[in-house]
């Protein structure tokens, strides 16, 4: 009888573990809506990367800013935000300055603060396109070949 008893216990505490293990886990991982705002938030990142050096290639070739974004010579499913199917937005502000935005679902630091949450590019230079939810604008400049990018002075939020 006491052989049963603790046979009891020990089930009634495995089972409490595993609840608790299943539990955590499921707090831990992100629901697919927000794994997928992520991705969607990611690919933007990455893609105005690519329309940054692209804009800062056309710069060096012509001397001046590309009028907009559909005179760059590269796959035009770039210049797409794939999410809401409309152009990233391109504007020349000045000679050798320009802004890109895009709206994005999810903060860069959400899921509870981490700022690991999206993948950080290392580099020099304004790479990592950090946002908030929401429409981001980046102001950028053309600089000389060996320096091609700065950000000017900050992104700025346009509500």
């Amino acid at each position: 009888m006491k052989s049963s008893t603790v046979q009891h216990v020990f089930l009634g505490v495995a089972v409490v573990v595993i609840m608790t293990l299943l539990v955590s886990g499921l707090l831990l991982i992100d629901s697919p809506v927000v794994a997928r705002q992520k991705t969607w938030d990611n690919e933007k990142q990455n893609e105005l990367r690519q329309l940054r050096d692209q804009i800062g290639y056309e710069f060096d070739m012509i001397k001046s800013l590309p009028q907009n974004l559909f005179a760059l010579d590269l796959d035009q499913s770039l210049i797409m935000d794939d999410q809401n199917h409309k152009p990233y937005e391109y504007r020349i502000l000045e000679d050798t300055k320009f802004e890109l935005c895009a709206d994005f679902n999810l903060a860069s630091t959400d899921s509870m603060g981490d700022p690991n949450a999206y993948v950080r590019y290392p580099g020099s230079g304004f790479d990592n396109f950090d946002h908030k939810a929401g429409r981001n604008c980046y102001t950028l400049e053309v600089t000389p070949s060996d320096e091609p990018f700065k950000q000017v002075p900050n992104v700025r939020v346009v509500e």
